[in-house]
């Protein structure tokens, strides 16, 4: 990691964006050194630039999360949009619903089950997730200028060993 990138840790460690520094003379022992209180302080920081950053457009990282995947498979079924997110199915209804009334995406009954709903982003949808896919990549490149875009990807790679880490043991078949 860049000398730079490690400044920027230790400062961000010490006292994220948005987030009050711990008080003077409060001993973290050893949680500065922990894996889950760093990326737990992050996602804090992180979260709330986000919001900052797209608190006119009244959007949350996981409806955008949604409405990318959403134009990346039209005609997605709820069911398997809730799985690609790690949203649990009866969770991800009232989500839809709040972009459906939006007007940013549309639900029809999927041709291949009728039992399911496809998505499919609505003209409006499109226009809205460009501008936020400009807001996205800002901030993602923020997050570059203080790293750097090769210790940016490295993180990223290291974020999904952690979660693949952290993950349950599928059952074991037998």
């Amino acid at each position: 990691m860049s000398e730079r990138a490690l400044s920027a840790a230790r400062d961000a460690r010490a006292a994220p964006s948005g987030e009050p520094a711990p008080r003077q003379g409060v001993d973290l022992g050893p949680l500065p050194d922990l894996v889950g209180y760093t990326l737990r302080r992050a996602q804090i920081a992180f979260f709330r630039s986000f919001a900052r950053g797209f608190a006119d457009l009244d959007i949350r990282p996981t409806q955008l999360g949604m409405l990318t995947l959403v134009e990346a498979n039209p005609g997605i079924k709820q069911s398997d949009l809730a799985a690609a997110l790690g949203i649990q199915r009866a969770n991800i209804v009232p989500l839809i619903d709040g972009l459906a009334a939006r007007g940013l995406l549309v639900r029809a009954k999927a041709s291949a089950d009728r039992r399911s709903h496809a998505l499919r982003l609505t003209p409006a949808g499109r226009t809205l997730l460009a501008e936020l896919k400009r807001r996205e990549a800002a901030l993602e490149g923020r997050v570059a200028a203080a790293i750097g875009n090769a210790d940016r990807r490295r993180l990223v790679k290291l974020l999904a060993a952690v979660e693949e880490a952290c993950r349950e043991p599928e059952p074991d078949p037998d």
